[in-house]
């Protein structure tokens, strides 16, 4: 995926995911990635939820402040801007089309899209560059912090 070939997963992150995924199960949550790029890994190390500002019941929508505030807040920790994350009630883990529209139109990085049925799970699309494709990978989630993977921030 656009470079990279392996996405991880924070535990503090994978479990404010869950957290949020359960206190809204039939409503689209939504937010911000933050984390580091390194050795072809994407380290989410951080997430920034969102209110979700659609008022359609299948949707999500973000603003633009919402998205500023989060990549402020990931850079006073030290980590890069990586995408955004919402979930699929339906628990369907694909792109919708309104998704797809966004990750080529936005310039969004990373899209991961999330759902808790009696586990959580998790994906992540996002563009190849000068190709006009989509490229989908699973996310590995990690049982300890990647303290190693977070020493040089890049």
């Amino acid at each position: 995926m656009i470079g990279y070939q392996k996405i991880e997963i924070d535990k503090l992150p994978a479990q404010m995911l869950r957290k949020q995924l359960q206190k809204n199960p039939t409503g689209e949550i939504c937010g911000a990635l933050g984390g580091i790029k390194k050795n072809r890994t994407i380290y989410v190390a951080s997430v920034y939820p969102i209110q979700n500002q659609s008022n359609r019941s299948n949707g999500f929508a973000l603003s633009v402040n919402s998205l500023m505030e989060a990549s402020s807040h990931f850079k006073m920790k030290g980590f890069k801007f990586l995408g955004i994350y919402h979930s699929h009630p339906s628990g369907l883990l694909h792109l919708s089309l309104r998704d797809l529209w966004l990750i080529r139109n936005t310039g969004i990085p990373l899209m991961i899209i999330v759902r808790f049925n009696h586990s959580f799970e998790a994906i992540a699309f996002g563009p190849v560059r000068r190709q006009n494709r989509i490229d989908k990978t699973n996310i590995q989630m990690r049982k300890t912090p990647a303290k190693n993977a977070f020493d040089s921030r890049s």
